[in-house]
């Protein structure tokens, strides 16, 4: 059940909430180095979680708003158009949405990472991530990319990524995963390199 605490205190080790204290309660004794700070006046909630972001499609956001979704795919998401971005454009509007949701109380997102094909576009998605500071579950997204790229070669793409950037997420809060878009519309046999991923 949902209970609300006023005026009373939070203990926080680490990066775990510890306990909770009603201001009849008297938290344990504290060591003299204990880090105090005062918020009196101010709520404390947990970090909200985006369960399905696009971070970087954000360099979209500001063009005129399509009036069918067939639309903004149409003339947005088309080759012509996404064979322009480049590795920093992914990089920079992947922090920019990323620290919107911050800004946000957003604390945790997955992030459908379905940007255009290519090791150094894939790169740039995954280092913002890394570097925005923020708890990503970056799912790297096989099956649409807006080009007729092959799913073998996205997984290869993929497993590259994996293997460029393992022993630098082992010691992130960024995780690496894959999601698949294509399930619907693929044969299994195009589907196995994907499946052979989960297996």
């Amino acid at each position: 059940s949902l209970e609300v605490t006023r005026n009373g205190s939070l203990l926080i080790v680490d990066d775990r909430i510890t306990g909770i204290f009603s201001q009849d309660e008297k938290p344990p004794a504290l060591a003299n180095d204990v880090e105090v700070i005062d918020a009196t006046g101010k709520i404390i909630t947990p970090g909200f979680v985006d369960t399905h972001r696009q971070n970087w499609q954000t360099m979209f956001r500001h063009l005129p708003v399509p009036n069918v979704m067939a639309d903004y795919f149409i003339n947005t998401m088309n080759t012509q158009v996404l064979q322009t971005i480049q590795p920093e454009d992914i990089y920079n509007t992947q922090l920019v949405s990323i620290y919107e949701g911050l800004e946000t109380g957003v604390t945790t997102q997955l992030d459908h990472a379905h940007h255009p094909p290519g090791l150094a576009r894939a790169e740039a998605a995954l280092r913002a991530s890394m570097d925005s500071g923020a708890r990503i579950f970056h799912a790297f997204t096989v099956g649409t990319n807006g080009f007729d790229t092959p799913i073998a070669d996205q997984v290869a793409e993929f497993k590259k990524l994996s293997e460029i950037y393992g022993d630098a997420l082992n010691k992130s809060i960024v995780s690496l995963g894959v999601s698949c878009d294509a399930f619907s519309r693929k044969t299994e046999e195009e589907l196995e390199p994907v499946l052979a991923l989960i297996r």
